[in-house]
């Protein structure tokens, strides 16, 4: 529940500052697709740096639907391969891959937007599937995550970058609501 009250809290601060009741119903409409476009792209991400980096993997099992895995554990989605075991240097790449997606998709979408009217229906679209699902992707894992969880067990670094990740990312999606407010006036 609480995840569903920040999705729903992040997609309506920034659209009710742009345009209104308008956006804000329109940018609530696409949270289902960007939920699930987010879901498919995170799990992609791992998919493909997986087989990009281990010669002789093969995807035995792509899940992006919740549901409990072989092991009796509830996911929201997931993915397995089979192949040659990765090296620790590999297996961080790996966990790092749909957070580097995030990374990009939401640097971009910044960008688009000062080019976007960000009340529009573009600029709706821009908010919620480039900034607020990878954001909210980006923090979900991070605070209860294992990927996260394995990595700040092997490095402290990677908790801190996480974090001033999150913090940047929140800080320039606040700037964006500042920026739609001084349009409106």
């Amino acid at each position: 529940m609480r995840v569903m009250i920040l999705v729903v809290a992040m997609m309506f601060l920034p659209t009710s500052a742009q345009a209104g009741r308008k956006a804000a119903l329109r940018m609530l409409s696409f949270a289902p697709v960007a939920f699930f476009h987010e879901t498919v792209a995170h799990e992609s991400a791992h998919v493909l740096m997986a087989r990009t980096l281990v010669r002789g993997t093969s995807v035995t099992e792509f899940r992006v639907w919740p549901g409990r895995n072989n092991a009796g554990q509830f996911h929201m989605a997931w993915y397995r391969v089979d192949g040659p075991v990765a090296t620790p240097a590999q297996e961080t790449m790996i966990k790092l891959a749909p957070y580097a997606l995030d990374i990009v998709a939401f640097t971009a979408s910044d960008i688009a937007l000062s080019r976007v009217k960000p009340g529009g229906w573009w600029g709706s679209m821009i908010v919620v599937m480039g900034m607020v699902a990878p954001l909210v992707n980006f923090s979900l894992n991070y605070v209860n995550g294992g990927d996260w969880r394995d990595l700040r067990d092997r490095s402290p670094a990677f908790g801190v970058v996480g974090g001033v990740l999150i913090g940047v990312g929140v800080l320039r999606l606040a700037y964006r609501v500042v920026q739609a407010l001084k349009e409106r006036e």
